[in-house]
């Protein structure tokens, strides 16, 4: 049921947008077992991963939204893939390539999942989180609540993503402005039904 969920929310951002490479890439989506872990990633090719621990601690389904869409904007823009060859050479990434076609992924979660991106790439993400999720019924500025509640806990019980994630105050002004900019449409939070959905988890 939990994945359903998901692959509709994921269907949603798909449906409304021109999004790079959205035939080519299976937008996959896998949960990982880690209730401590609060992160989320997308490896070249368009395999999104949630780890339980953001799953339980986002709060609203545009919050999820918002953090897929980022996720997705990673692989659509190939960060990933420029990330992965920075950071561990070519040939560990192809490595990791032919590994993804015939492995669980989540047996090299901890590389991918640590990726480092370059401030412009993580700013592009959230641009584009903003303008996908802005012709869909969502509140478009989903990704900016789990910021500003992150930027909240200065870090606390979360330093996974905060590693690869910096400076989220800045980004929730930046999301919030590029939000006006395209009209400032109000969206939904859809918070009771994801509450529900997350119950499953």
């Amino acid at each position: 049921m939990i994945y359903r969920y998901l692959y509709s929310v994921r269907d949603s951002i798909i449906r409304n947008n021109e999004i790079d490479h959205e035939s080519k890439f299976p937008w996959r989506i896998r949960i990982i077992k880690d209730d401590q872990t609060l992160n989320a990633f997308c490896t070249p090719g368009g395999y999104i991963y949630f780890y339980t621990g953001l799953l339980k601690y986002l709060q609203s389904e545009d919050e999820l939204a918002g953090v897929m869409g980022h996720e997705m904007a990673h692989a659509a823009k190939r960060h990933s893939t420029d990330a992965l060859t920075r950071q561990f050479g070519v040939t560990i990434f192809t490595q990791l390539l032919i590994d993804s076609q015939y492995h669980d992924l989540t047996q090299i979660a901890s590389n991918l999942a640590l990726l480092k991106y370059g401030r412009k790439d993580e700013l592009q993400s959230d641009e584009f989180s903003v303008r996908w999720l802005y012709n869909t019924s969502y509140d478009a500025t989903g990704a900016a609540g789990f910021f500003e509640r992150m930027n909240a806990a200065g870090g606390q019980g979360i330093p996974a993503f905060f590693s690869t994630h910096p400076d989220p105050g800045k980004r929730v002004q930046k999301i919030k402005e590029l939000h006006k900019k395209l009209g400032g449409k109000p969206g939904n939070k859809y918070e009771d039904r994801y509450k529900r959905m997350i119950r499953n988890i």
